[in-house]
């Protein structure tokens, strides 16, 4: 029955039905295909969103367990911790061992160890009993396993830990560390513990970094359901795993691992599947839009084709003969015409939805950068707002109706003047600048500092533009903060010293003749000892209220912190007299004690002005002359200001010299001994020599020891000086021994002066043997003069020293019996061989009677502990005879040989 209703359908009906069926079918077929690959590349890139958020908090975690492994080792090099462990140190936990002290280094407790894990002393954020606490953590087996296996290393070899533990439900963060001295060659002392409680800490304090939600599971239950992959803490190696969906959301698990790998913990990282839902809401809404659209179009063709088929058919043959001739498609195989121009039309169909395809992927590229979550976005026509999106709304604070319909300068900040007006944007157009910065006004009148990117296009006739706005307030901040943070001082906000170099060294490459430049030096001396005293806080606190001060004296621009405790001052004006007066006013204002936190504070400043630079070319002998001046008010102990005047330039100028050239001279020996004779009392002749060292300097000429002896202290040079007069010294005595012509010739003793750090440095047994070696000395021959502040440390370790040092054969000398702190007892209680007594109590025997009654009693009593006495400073006969009267052993001075040259002693003496 029904075969025979469509025997009457006529064929340009049926033609027109299958048309219409055809086409619809390739339009729907497309647009499913299109659907299907689209979902599965968002599905694709939630992954790998999932996984770069579940990876970007495991790296928080690392990193957590890595910084506080490598902060630790502050601490357990810190002398005061070793310490604790080494010397029970029992003041130790009452100046760092506080909940402050954690908050400083964000950690919730701090425990110490003895080597047989015992516990020392500890501190913990809400822990009741820390020993426990430090017990329970220190039996995890990672932990325990680790301490075992150190247990059985050399000092050197012993190393830290660090991963996470699990302790009832919660994840901590632990570190543990051996404790050594310092300067690392102490033996071990024991060990310290840092923990964090991650679980209060993550992902709270992280959720500035943190792109997904992320949470710890500890449940094991829940544990035991989840797919989760292992993460090793200690590994930067990346782990594949899948991915859980809900139809809102996206789930991804890491598990956490203990220091000794078993998992304690599972990561859970969360993500709502925002881009999935929006575009398969938009692909249905697309989908109902084109099956509308598609049933229509195929309804109204098949009428039209049906209708105008009958009579225009033989046209319609024609045309499609024509059109098939014309035809690039392969049509080659179809029995007729019908069938070809099918063939015809699908192709056409086909070339046509491809094109829809891509009209439609370009519209969505389109739609998801309109509806940026990082982008506001304005379409502008004739400098009207005519539409904006939300994410410009969010941005600056608007409602859609408060721009749409507006002029574009509504947006403009009042601070961008010209350069944000609609007249400005056009005219960027036309030079075909797309990208620019401009200020933009949020809601509330607040400047937002903004990029933006404009492109231009026609809309229905009319001058349209497209502008994509970002928000770079951050980045500009982070520039200014980066700038600050480059030129300043971080801990006074004053300009800091690279800074101020640079700034001086531009002076002096462009200055003139002629042009003034006055520099003002500050010194605070007494800083350091309040940071001893009072700590880091009522130091910092000290720090800012003198900086303050000069900020309000002097300005930002022109002070600058050079050093610890130095600042500088500078102005270009030739008069300096407003800078004087500033200077003495801050010298007044903290003449007294000042109040800060709650303490008293003198912080021992001194100043000097350096009025002008018009004789200075460079900024090193500019600011050296200021640093001199310090020093020498240092040195005196005055008050006030000082200005430098020219007497002072020179010698700054000889002090800066002599500063750069010692080391130098120390190098090439310039720096070399004179000899005086030590002479025997009773019959005149030589029994020995004092080496004195002495510099004769290229441009200066001699430099007496007053001078370039505490230089050399400074520059941390003493002992290689110390070194060199001893070797210059051992190798004249070898000499003048192997040129004497006298058989009955004694052997002639040499004297060499000892400095402190040289008498305590570690290498000086060793030097001294190498020396007695090579130049073959004999017992005795070898005398080191010790001065008596030597002899101020501790007792015990002094004797020791000197005791290793006399068995050497070398005898040791007391220089300058009297004049420091040395008392009577010195000579009881110390391995000494001779005394010298010092020339100023020599010079006194011919008018001082208490001078005389003390030179014979310290003889006569030096002679009773079987000493030499050796009197220094002998310019006269009556002097000589009074110490002969007296006994004294052997007499040294102008009244027999002044000091003399190698060549000159080996001339007069070597016969």
């Amino acid at each position: 029955m029904l075969k025979n209703k469509f025997r009457f359908v006529t064929l340009h009906t049926k033609t027109a039905f299958l048309f219409a069926v055809g086409l619809a079918g390739i339009i729907f077929s497309s647009l499913f295909l299109t659907r299907y690959f689209f979902l599965f590349s968002l599905n694709e890139l939630e992954n790998i969103e999932i996984h770069k958020a579940s990876s970007q908090a495991s790296f928080v975690i690392r990193s957590l367990s890595s910084r506080q492994e490598t902060a630790s080792y502050d601490w357990a090099y810190w002398n005061e911790s070793y310490d604790l462990l080494a010397k029970q140190d029992d003041g130790f936990a009452e100046r760092n061992l506080h909940v402050d002290e954690l908050d400083v280094l964000g950690l919730d407790f701090i425990s110490y160890l003895t080597p047989d894990r015992r516990f020392q002393v500890g501190v913990g954020r809400d822990i009741e009993d820390i020993e426990s606490f430090t017990t329970t953590v220190i039996n995890d087996e990672g932990i325990a396993h680790h301490l075992i296996d150190m247990q059985s290393k050399l000092s050197a070899n012993k190393t830290s830990i660090s991963g996470l533990i699990r302790l009832d439900d919660d994840i901590w963060v632990v570190s543990v560390s051996p404790v050594r001295d310092g300067a690392a060659d102490a033996p071990f002392a024991g060990w310290m513990i840092w923990g964090q409680h991650l679980s209060l800490r993550f992902p709270s304090a992280f959720e500035g970094i943190l792109t997904a939600s992320n949470s710890i599971i500890v449940d094991q239950e829940e544990m035991a359901r989840l797919d989760f992959h292992s993460y090793d803490l200690n590994s930067d190696r990346e782990h594949d795993s899948g991915v859980k969906r809900s139809k809102s959301e996206l789930y991804h698990y890491t598990s956490l691992t203990d220091i000794s790998g078993k998992v304690i913990a599972v990561l859970e990282t969360k993500e709502p599947r925002t881009y999935y839902q929006k575009g398969e809401a938009v692909f249905y809404y697309l989908i109902i839009a084109i099956a509308v659209v598609a049933s229509i179009v195929a309804c109204i063709t098949f009428v039209l084709f049906r209708n105008n088929i009958g009579k225009r058919f033989n046209y319609f043959e024609q045309d499609i003969k024509s059109l098939i001739s014309s035809s690039d498609v392969d049509l080659e195989g179809h029995k007729d015409e019908f069938e070809r121009i099918t063939k015809l039309v699908q192709s056409l169909a086909h070339a046509s939805s491809k094109t829809e395809g891509q009209l439609k992927d370009t519209l969505q590229k389109f739609e998801a950068l309109y509806h940026s979550q990082s982008l506001g976005m304005v379409l502008v026509v004739e400098k009207m707002i005519v539409d904006v999106n939300q994410m410009l709304l969010d941005l600056l604070g608007y409602q859609r109706e408060d721009l749409v319909g507006n002029n574009i300068e509504i947006l403009c900040s009042h601070e961008a003047g010209d350069l944000c007006s609609a007249d400005q944007l056009y005219i960027n157009l036309a030079q075909g600048l797309r990208q620019f910065e401009a200020w933009l006004s949020n809601k509330e009148g607040d400047t937002v500092y903004c990029i933006i990117e404009a492109t231009q296009f026609e809309q229905d006739g009319r001058i349209s533009v497209m502008l994509s706005i970002k928000d770079i307030s951050e980045q500009k901040q982070q520039a200014v903060l980066i700038d600050s943070l480059t030129h300043k001082d971080a801990s006074t906000g004053l300009l800091n010293r690279p800074t101020v170099i640079n700034l001086f060294k531009s002076y002096f490459q462009h200055s003139s003749e002629g042009d003034g430049f006055s520099l003002l030096y500050f010194n605070a001396t007494r800083l350091k000892e309040i940071d001893e005293i009072y700590g880091h806080v009522a130091h910092d606190d000290v720090l800012k209220h003198f900086a303050e001060c000069l900020l309000r004296n002097f300005g930002d621009q022109s002070v600058g912190r050079i050093s610890e405790n130095e600042f500088l001052v500078w102005d270009e004006e030739k008069n300096y007299v407003h800078l004087e007066e500033m200077a003495n006013r801050v010298l007044e204002k903290y003449s007294s004690k000042m109040h800060v936190s709650g303490f008293e504070f003198d912080i021992g400043l001194k100043s000097a002005l350096v009025p002008s630079s018009s004789h200075f070319d460079s900024f090193e002998n500019f600011s050296y002359v200021g640093l001199y001046a310090l020093t020498e008010i240092k040195a005196a102990s005055k008050k006030g200001l000082v200005i430098v005047d020219e007497e002072l330039k020179v010698r700054s100028k000889e002090s800066l010299s002599l500063n750069r050239d010692i080391m130098l001279a120390l190098k090439n020996n310039e720096i070399v001994p004179f000899y005086q004779p030590i002479v025997n009392a009773s019959n005149g002749q030589v029994v020995g020599f004092e080496a004195l060292a002495r510099w004769k300097h290229p441009s200066l000429g001699m430099i007496p020891p007053g001078v370039f002896i505490p230089l050399a202290e400074q520059r941390r040079l003493i002992v290689e000086l110390g070194e060199s007069i001893l070797d210059q010294a051992c190798q004249f005595i070898k000499e003048i021994q192997q040129k004497s012509t006298s058989s009955s010739q004694n052997r002639l003793s040499i004297h060499v002066n000892l400095s402190s750090p040289h008498f305590n440095h570690k290498s000086l047994v060793e030097t001294l043997t190498k020396m007695i070696k090579k130049y073959q000395l004999t017992q005795g021959q070898l005398v080191l003069e010790l001065t008596e502040s030597i002899l101020l440390g501790s007792e015990e370790e002094i004797i020791d020293r000197m005791d290793v040092i006399k068995s050497l054969g070398v005898q040791l000398a007391l220089d300058d019996f009297g004049t420091g702190y040395s008392s009577f007892s010195s000579l009881c209680n110390f391995p000494l061989d001779i005394i010298k007594l010092d020339k100023s109590y020599i010079d006194a025997l011919e008018t001082n009677d208490k001078a005389k009654s003390l030179v014979r009693n310290i003889i006569h009593m030096s002679q009773e502990l079987g000493m030499t006495t050796v009197a220094e400073g002998v310019e006269n006969a009556s002097q000589l005879r009074k110490l002969n009267v007296w006994n004294v052993d052997e007499v040294q001075g102008y009244y027999f040989f002044k000091p003399m040259d190698k060549e000159s002693a080996l001339e007069k003496f070597a016969r």
